[in-house]
């Protein structure tokens, strides 16, 4: 089973066929947005995309790509 899941320290390239996407950047609100934008354009509109996050609201990091957000 975890031959299928993999480690990305760049948003580049490599997840035209995923999932899901589990992001784990520093706390900082302006990077996770930016992060979150560059997944969106990066994965698959099915793609989940989700967020390690302890202390910033999930709504404020994923506004940045209400098409993606439910």
């Amino acid at each position: 089973m975890l031959d299928r899941v993999s480690y990305h320290d760049c948003v580049k390239s490599g997840l035209t066929d995923v999932d899901f996407v589990i992001e784990a950047a520093s706390e900082d609100l302006k990077l996770k947005q930016r992060l979150f934008e560059d997944l969106a354009a990066l994965t698959p509109k099915h793609a989940i995309l989700a967020s390690n996050t302890s202390s910033i609201s999930l709504t404020k990091i994923a506004g940045t790509i209400p098409e993606r957000a439910h």
